[in-house]
């Protein structure tokens, strides 16, 4: 009986890997294939040509400025994040008060409110404020609507760090800004790349928000880029899943680089009760 369900388990991995996959070999495999190609035999290797990806990174598409504009939104975004997430979870994880739980609720509020509710006040709120195509208020937007999922993380796995180290290092002198930076924040490494993954990912591949809030080609994102090449190429598949490869790169190497610690992670509370 164990034997057989291990031999199930293992089938049912393994057809899940394999459907996940599928979508993944069509999108490459296509992307270095002609459109007469793609449509005669879209799952099947044929004679490979690098015509689509010379059409993307070809001057007229302005793809390098998109990578940039995506790059400097969700790096900056990202380091403000973690910069000011870990403080406010490690506040409210060491510190349980009325006025903490309160402080909680308010933050969990920001994971409740899909973004989608939110746009028409936003798109008003930012015309008003004359950020609509500024990089830096998608930036602005970016930090606020991610740090309250970042704070809980924080906080939930700071709950698992046994205080004790902390009451060592007061033993030895160590004040409370040195303390969470030379004890605390270094064991926060699992649940930082977890952040980065996640958070990161939902930056880079959002598609809505740059729509509505970069107006102007110069601040276009590599998704928005993306909606700009279907709409005037909608008939060339092999520019489209080209496109597709170029936007989905960066991010698929960044999940590669951190799996690791990003799996940690998201298991680092469950053996604590």
């Amino acid at each position: 009986m164990r034997r057989a369900m291990a031999v199930a388990k293992h089938s049912f991995t393994t057809l899940f890997v394999l459907i996940t996959l599928v979508p993944l070999y069509s999108v490459i495999i296509n992307s270095v294939k002609s459109s007469g190609d793609i449509i005669s035999t879209p799952f099947r290797i044929t004679t490979p040509t690098l015509d689509n990806f010379k059409h993307v990174f070809g001057a007229q598409n302005n793809v390098l400025q998109m990578y940039g504009n995506s790059i400097t939104i969700t790096g900056i975004s990202l380091f403000f994040i973690l910069l000011l997430a870990p403080m406010a979870g490690y506040y409210i994880a060491r510190s349980p008060s009325r006025w903490t739980s309160v402080l909680l609720i308010f933050f969990m509020t920001g994971i409740m409110i899909p973004d989608e509710v939110t746009i028409i006040p936003l798109v008003d709120m930012f015309v008003q404020m004359k950020l609509v195509g500024k990089l830096y208020g998608m930036i602005l937007f970016y930090i606020g609507a991610k740090l309250a999922v970042s704070i809980f993380l924080y906080m939930k796995f700071i709950s698992t760090i046994p205080a004790e180290l902390e009451e060592s290092a007061v033993i030895d002198g160590a004040k409370p800004f040195r303390i969470f930076w030379q004890v605390i924040y270094p064991l926060l490494t699992p649940c930082t790349a977890t952040l980065v993954v996640f958070v990161g990912m939902h930056i880079w591949n959002d598609f809505l928000m740059p729509l509505y809030l970069l107006q102007g080609s110069g601040a276009r994102t590599i998704t928005v880029g993306i909606f700009s090449a279907i709409g005037d190429y909608s008939e060339n598949w092999g520019h489209i899943f080209a496109w597709v490869v170029a936007a989905s790169a960066p991010i698929l190497i960044l999940f590669l680089m951190a799996q690791r610690f990003f799996i940690d992670g998201l298991t680092a509370g469950a053996v604590k009760g």
